[in-house]
């Protein structure tokens, strides 16, 4: 198996993703954005440890993930992985190094479509903000 450099992603594009943007393509990797929905779980903090669902986020809108909370972060693209080839995703270091920890894998398997749910913890000392705009993946 081979890993597609990004000429061949540039080519492909419009049969991996459904809203393929080459502005996305860094090198052999395609940056997925943040979604339209999340999920953090409840601190110390919240009144009712149950309040806590899955929230809309709207264009633009940010929300924080505190130091040692648990987040679902679904991807802006639908993902349409080929049969016969397996994706691999990872936060991009610049989340990394804010104390954001993927913990749901680091693979697509091969025929998967769909938008991505991506499993992160904070390990950081700080609180960490996601927005829209941002390319985490």
């Amino acid at each position: 198996m081979t890993f597609w450099s990004g000429d061949t992603l540039a080519q492909r594009l419009a049969d991996l993703v459904d809203k393929p943007d080459v502005r996305c393509i860094d090198g052999a990797a395609y940056a997925l954005k943040l979604g339209p929905q999340f999920y953090v779980s409840p601190t110390e903090l919240d009144k009712d440890q149950n309040t806590r669902t899955v929230r809309a986020l709207s264009a633009g809108e940010a929300f924080v993930i505190p130091p040692g909370q648990f987040a679902l972060l679904l991807t802006e693209e639908v993902v349409k992985m080929p049969p016969n080839a397996v994706g691999l995703f990872s936060i991009r270091s610049r989340i990394k190094w804010k104390g954001l920890v993927d913990v749901s894998g680091f693979h697509i398997d091969p025929g998967f479509w769909g938008q991505l749910t991506i499993a992160v913890f904070n390990a950081g000392p700080a609180r960490s903000t996601c927005d829209r705009v941002s390319r985490l993946f």
